[in-house]
C-alpha cells in the first residue's frame, strides 16, 4: 500500500513538474532580461509606481505574464536592497488582480463557461476576478499609506551573459527546494485524501481541492446528470478554491518563496494565503447575496 502511494506521488510530481518547469524557467529567464532593461523599468515606474507608491511597478506588470516572473523581479530588487519586505508584501497583494485576469482569460473563462453554462460560468469567473480586484485595492491603499513612494532610479545595464547566468543559477536553486517539497506534499495529500462519500458537494470540493480544473469538470458532470443544482455547485467550487489555495501554497508557493526570499518567504506565503482566503470569503458572501436576490 505504501509503495503504491509513493509511486503515485512520484508520477503526480513528474506530471506537475512537466507543467511547472517550462514556464518557470522561461519566466525566470524573461524576468532577468526584463529587469536588465532600463527602458522598461522607467516606463513601469512612471505608470504604476507614482499611483501605488511602489518602486517595483515593473513587477506588477510582470504578474500579467507569470507569477514566477514577477516574484523573481521582486526577489532581485529585494536582494539588491532597492525595496524592503513591506514593498514585497504589498506588491504581491496588488499582483493578485493581474494574476486573476490572466487566469480568467486563459483558463477559467474558456473552461468554466462551456462546462457550467454561460450564466454559472460567467458568475464563477466574475466572482474570482472581482474579489481579487477588491483585495488588490487594499494593497494600493497600504502602498500609498506606508511606502516611501516613487523614485527615479538609474537602472544599470546588465550584460546579457550575466542575465542568463543569474537566471540559470536561480532556476537550479529553486529546483533543489521545489522538487522534494512537491513530492513530499503530494505524498502526504495522497495518503490522507481517502474521503469517500456519495455527496455531490463533497465530490466537487475534494476534486477541486487538488485541481480547479478537476473541480469544474466534476461540477459540470454532476449538473448535467441533475445530481446537483447550479447554486450548490458554485458554492462547492468556491469552497474548494479555499482548500486549493492551502494546497497550492504548501506545494508550490512556499518552496518558491523560500528559494527566492529565504526565511522571509514563509511569512510572505502565509500573508498572501490569508489575503487569498479573504478574497474567497468575499466571493462566498457575494454568492449568498446573489442567491438571496434570486439570480441563481
Amino acid at each position: 500500500m505504501a509503495e503504491m502511494f509513493v509511486v503515485e506521488a512520484v508520477a503526480e510530481t513528474i506530471r506537475l513538474l512537466k507543467t511547472i518547469i517550462p514556464p518557470m524557467f522561461g519566466g525566470m529567464l524573461i524576468s532577468h532580461l526584463i529587469y536588465s532593461l532600463p527602458q522598461f523599468r522607467k516606463i513601469s515606474e512612471k505608470i504604476l509606481s507614482r499611483f501605488t507608491n511602489l518602486k517595483s511597478g515593473v513587477a506588477i506588470l510582470a504578474f500579467f505574464a507569470h507569477k514566477v516572473v514577477a516574484l523573481s523581479i521582486l526577489s532581485e530588487m529585494y536582494r539588491k536592497g532597492e525595496i524592503d519586505r513591506n514593498e514585497v508584501i504589498i506588491a504581491s497583494i496588488i499582483g493578485l488582480f493581474p494574476m486573476s485576469v490572466r487566469t480568467a482569460m486563459f483558463l477559467f473563462a474558456p473552461l468554466a463557461i462551456p462546462a457550467l453554462g454561460f450564466k454559472l460560468g460567467s458568475i464563477f469567473v466574475l466572482l474570482d476576478v472581482t474579489s481579487k480586484f477588491i483585495v488588490s485595492l487594499i494593497g494600493v491603499y497600504l502602498g500609498r499609506r506606508y511606502l516611501t513612494g516613487f523614485y527615479d532610479s538609474v537602472a544599470e545595464i546588465t550584460p546579457l551573459k550575466d542575465s542568463i547566468y543569474d537566471a540559470l543559477k536561480q532556476f537550479l536553486r529553486v529546483l533543489l527546494i521545489l522538487i522534494p517539497s512537491i513530492f513530499l506534499t503530494t505524498l502526504i495529500i495522497d495518503s490522507f485524501n481517502v474521503i469517500s462519500s456519495n455527496a455531490s458537494e463533497i465530490a466537487i470540493i475534494v476534486s477541486g481541492t487538488g485541481s480547479s480544473v478537476a473541480g469544474i469538470g466534476v461540477a459540470s458532470s454532476l449538473i448535467a446528470r441533475n445530481e446537483i443544482s447550479g447554486k450548490s455547485a458554485l458554492f462547492s467550487l468556491i469552497i474548494a478554491q479555499a482548500f486549493h489555495r492551502i494546497v497550492e501554497s504548501l506545494r508550490f508557493s512556499l518552496p518558491l518563496n523560500l528559494s527566492l526570499f529565504g526565511q522571509f518567504g514563509v511569512r510572505l506565503t502565509a500573508l498572501i494565503l490569508i489575503v487569498n482566503e479573504l478574497a474567497i470569503l468575499f466571493s462566498l458572501l457575494t454568492l449568498v447575496a446573489i442567491s438571496e436576490a434570486g439570480i441563481i
